[in-house]
C-alpha cells in the first residue's frame, strides 16, 4: 500500500438514518483501521469495502447494517465508575423508578459526569438534588464552572432539574443546542450526531419524550458507553418501557441501533450494564 492522502466518507446506517462523516486519512492504513479508529465498531463489520484502495484519491466506505438477527444478553456492570483514555466515566447517581401502592411512583434520573478533555454532565437529576449534586461534583474536584457541556437526554423534570447551576456551559436539551442565549445551528433534529470532540458524541435517539438523546463515549474500559437517558428505563426493563414512551416503534429502532453499537450502558433509571450480543446466521 503506498503513501497518499486521501478523503474517506464513511456511511454509517445508524439508529435507521444515514451518518456521513468525512475524514483526512494519511496511508498507510488498512481499510479496517480507517473504521476503527473513527467509530470503534470494527467488531459488528464482517464486509464494507471490496475495491483496492491503492492509488485512489478518494473513496466511499459503506458499513452495512446487521442483517441477521440480533441475540443479545445483559449483565449488571457492578461498578459506578468506567475508566477511559481520555474520559473517565462516573455514576454520580443512579436513578430509580419506585411504583407506589396508590398507583403513583416515585422515580429520580440518572447523573453521569464525563472528564477528560472536556467536562460534560449528562442529565442534571431534579431540582431536589440540588445539593447532592454540587456535593458528587466537589467530591471529583469539579465545580460548576468547571463544566463545559451539560447535556440533558430529554426534558423531563428529573432529568433538567438543575440547568440553572451551569450558565456558562453549552447547553444541550434533547434537540435543542445553547450558550447562552444564542441557539446554535446542528443536525441532531435531522438524525445526525453532534460531535464534542473525537471521542464524545451526542447521538439522536428519539422515542420515549419524542425528540430525544444519548451520549456515546469511546476510549472507555470495556468498549463503547452509552449514557441512555430513558431509551433504557433500566436493565430488563421489556415490561414496562412502552408504557412511558411517546412513540414505542420509534424507541423500538433506536433501542436496536443502540444495543447493537455500546458495550455498556447507562439507564435513566437503574445501574449501569453490560451488553454482549451475537449475531446468528440468517436463515436460508
Amino acid at each position: 500500500m503506498v503513501q497518499i492522502k486521501m478523503c474517506v466518507l464513511i456511511i454509517v446506517p445508524r439508529f435507521n438514518m444515514c451518518v456521513v462523516k468525512k475524514l483526512q486519512v494519511q496511508f498507510p492504513f488498512t481499510e479496517r483501521s480507517i473504521c476503527k479508529d473513527w467509530c470503534g465498531i470494527n467488531n459488528h463489520i464482517e464486509r464494507y469495502y471490496s475495491q483496492p484502495l491503492e492509488g485512489a484519491k478518494g473513496c466511499v466506505i459503506k458499513i452495512p447494517a446487521m442483517s441477521a438477527p440480533l441475540s443479545v444478553r445483559t449483565e449488571p456492570l457492578g461498578r459506578s465508575v468506567i475508566r477511559g483514555d481520555p474520559y473517565t466515566v462516573w455514576v454520580l447517581k443512579e436513578g430509580y423508578c419506585v411504583s407506589e401502592a396508590d398507583g403513583s411512583c416515585r422515580a429520580d434520573g440518572s447523573i453521569t459526569l464525563l472528564t477528560g478533555p472536556l467536562v460534560v454532565l449528562v442529565d442534571t437529576g431534579g431540582p431536589w438534588d440540588r445539593q447532592l449534586l454540587l456535593d458528587r461534583l466537589a467530591e471529583r474536584g469539579v465545580q460548576p464552572g468547571d463544566v463545559s457541556h451539560v447535556i440533558c437526554t430529554h426534558g423531563h423534570s428529573d432529568h433538567v432539574g438543575n440547568l440553572n447551576l451551569f450558565p456558562g456551559a453549552t447547553l444541550a436539551v434533547a434537540c435543542d443546542v445553547s450558550q447562552g442565549d444564542r441557539y446554535l445551528s446542528h443536525g441532531l433534529g435531522e438524525g445526525r450526531p453532534l460531535a464534542l470532540d473525537p471521542h464524545v458524541e451526542v447521538l439522536p435517539t428519539p422515542g420515549h419524550a419524542g425528540r430525544d438523546t444519548s451520549v456515546l463515549v469511546r476510549g472507555c474500559e470495556g468498549g463503547l458507553v452509552l449514557v441512555a437517558g430513558d431509551l433504557f428505563e433500566s436493565e430488563g426493563d421489556e415490561e414496562s418501557w412502552r408504557g412511558l414512551s411517546q412513540d414505542p416503534a420509534m424507541q423500538e429502532r433506536s433501542r436496536q441501533g443502540a444495543l447493537e453499537i455500546a458495550d455498556i450502558i447507562i439507564p435513566g433509571h437503574g445501574p449501569p450494564f453490560r451488553v454482549y450480543r451475537d449475531t446468528a446466521a440468517p436463515p436460508k
